[in-house]
């Protein structure tokens, strides 16, 4: 008896690697972006909060003593 010769196509088996491999870089591309956006907002919101503290600091003549205060 003569065996039978089986041949397997590993097309299939590339293109399913290249998609996954094509999301993976989407996915992470996507995330990078996301990352960025964060950072930018924290350093929106780091100089919001010094403007806030600068605006709201007395100015050296106008400090307020502790007699002041009470």
């Amino acid at each position: 008896m003569g065996s039978t010769h089986f041949t397997f196509r590993l097309e299939r088996v590339r293109a399913l690697r290249e998609r996954a491999e094509d999301q993976a870089k989407e996915d992470y591309a996507s995330s990078l972006a996301h990352r960025l956006d964060g950072v930018a907002m924290l350093r929106a919101a780091a100089e919001h909060q010094d403007e806030a503290r600068e605006a709201l600091r007395p100015v050296a003549e106008d400090a307020l003593s502790g007699m002041d205060l009470i």
